[in-house]
């Protein structure tokens, strides 16, 4: 039988390579004793949340940063004898990833009637490794994340109120895709926010709404210990990749820059749907919206990169299969492997200077979508490939 990429049987085996991944990531990770991992800093949150007590270190920037919600999320994992949390933990990062990675793939098969799962996942397992082997949850918020963009295609607003409020409460970053909806697509703003307010107040089931007030009031004193200047890090954001060539822009131009990106990338959104419509529109949304956290998050590392693989894997499809761009489509698949190598060829391109290629391999995406998005005769209609 020829190789395929596109078929209906293409669709249930890339469910099996899913398995297989997650499967050979929880391995390792046992293997290993689990000595790899981000989860000391949830379980410190959750174990305090248990034993109600203070969930923060505020004159601390790091330990927990992340809201109470968060805490109580993570709490059945910390319940659980160690090992059975790691791996449980990690087959709900992995799991609601797979889900969020088929909703936005078939939001964009829907618009051009070509299936992309299968090749999108092959490009993106790999880039999702040292993250999925650290348990780190920005894999859970970016499949939330993905599974927003799908509903949106599809105007399901409550599903993506829910899932963007959702993976808010469990790690803030996602707010860059609520706040580019809200303003594009105001329909999604009331249920982002009443599920907000609930899944915020959650907390207080447990300890009451004292407790859980004063857990709220906490974390936003923690956010501005966590955010005043000197307490960034700049591995492998923007200004962490300039750091790397003994470029370090001052904190307060950094501030700016930030913002006017933030501008520039609801304008690109917005333009976005004017040229495109709806369901490309919220594709093309969400594929800015991972751009900007990742390159302007100052806490953003090197395996965070694996969240922005699956929007590079779905564009690069719809460049293969759908447009025949080879050239082109061959550049946007190689962004995720070179997110994933980049700190180990950086040792011997620029040793000790190692956190920048990451960063640039995101800008060379940012690039790629606004040359899609401004190029002249820009047309949705493409040539299905049938691999």
């Amino acid at each position: 039988m020829p190789f395929t990429l596109t078929k209906q049987t293409d669709i249930r085996n890339a469910w099996f390579i899913w398995l297989g991944f997650a499967i050979g990531v929880i391995l390792f990770a046992w293997m290993e004793g689990f000595s790899h991992t981000v989860t000391g800093a949830y379980r410190f949150g959750a174990d305090n949340w248990l034993a109600g007590k203070p969930l923060y270190r505020i004159d601390d920037y790091l330990s927990f940063l992340y809201p109470p919600t968060s805490a109580m999320i993570f709490a059945p994992y910390s319940m659980l004898p160690h090992e059975l949390g790691e791996i449980l933990w990690r087959v709900t990062c992995m799991g609601v990833l797979a889900l969020g990675v088929r909703s936005a793939s078939a939001a964009a098969t829907r618009a051009c009637g070509v299936e992309f799962f299968p090749l999108v996942t092959l490009l993106t397992l790999a880039a999702l490794l040292p993250a999925a082997r650290n348990g780190q949850a920005t894999l859970l918020i970016a499949g939330m994340m993905l599974g927003a963009i799908g509903a949106a295609t599809a105007r399901r607003w409550w599903v993506v109120g829910f899932l963007l409020a959702l993976a808010t409460v469990i790690k803030p970053l996602a707010i860059v895709l609520m706040l580019l909806l809200g303003v594009l697509r105001p329909r999604v703003i009331v249920p982002a926010i009443v599920f907000m307010v609930l899944l915020l107040a959650l907390p207080a089931l447990h300890d009451g709404f004292q407790k859980a007030g004063s857990d709220l009031v906490d974390w936003v004193a923690k956010m501005r210990t966590a955010s005043a200047p000197g307490a960034e890090f700049r591995v492998s954001d923007l200004f962490g990749g300039l750091v790397a060539f003994g470029i370090d822009v001052p904190t307060g131009i950094a501030y700016l820059v930030r913002a006017l990106a933030a501008v520039a990338t609801l304008v690109l959104c917005a333009i976005s749907f004017a040229r495109f419509g709806h369901v490309r529109g919220v594709l093309l949304a969400g594929a800015f919206g991972f751009t900007y956290f990742l390159l302007f998050n100052p806490r953003t590392e090197n395996n965070g990169y694996g969240a922005l693989a699956p929007a590079e894997a779905i564009l690069a499809s719809w460049l293969l299969l759908f447009q025949g761009r080879m050239i082109l489509g061959v550049v946007v698949a190689s962004l995720p492997f070179i997110a994933l190598s980049g700190y180990e060829i950086g040792k011997f391109i620029t040793p000790g200077r190692e956190t920048w290629m990451a960063p640039l391999s995101a800008v060379v995406f940012l690039i790629v979508l606004c040359l899609l998005l401004f190029e002249v005769g820009s047309k949705p209609s493409g040539r299905p490939i049938r691999a």
